[in-house]
């Protein structure tokens, strides 16, 4: 998942308010825009979720429309809220080490059911 290490993206609103995809910030420095869910067209992008137990709300560079991710703070999953839609493609060169980034692979419902390109849950 996502922490914002290299993104200017935050969701710093208080957990009761509620969250407005016009309030969102870009993850990249590219064109782009977020569309809700049930309106993104790919299969994976930037995503933002909100814990439907406590409200805890994070960014994950690693969202898929269709799979759902663990909340940290209470283990409940939910779908992405909303998604990121590149304008533009992009070459960008990768860092040697981007492969080696944390990725929270107990949480990814699209690893356990390895469909996750970027983790894997050994054992299963």
């Amino acid at each position: 998942m996502y922490e914002g290490a290299s993104c200017s993206l935050q969701v710093a609103f208080h957990a009761a308010a509620k969250l407005n995809i016009e309030d969102l910030d870009p993850p990249v420095e590219s064109y782009g825009y977020w569309v809700e869910r049930a309106d993104y067209q790919g299969r994976k992008s930037f995503g933002v979720f909100q814990c439907p137990n406590c409200k805890k709300r994070w960014i994950s560079a690693h969202a898929q429309k269709l799979y759902r991710q663990g909340c940290q703070r209470c283990e409940t999953e939910s779908l992405p809220l909303f998604l990121w839609v590149n304008v533009e493609k992009q070459q960008r060169d990768r860092p040697q080490d981007e492969d080696k980034a944390p990725h929270d692979s107990a949480r990814c419902e699209a690893c356990r059911k390895r469909k996750c390109k970027k983790g894997s849950i050994s054992g299963i």
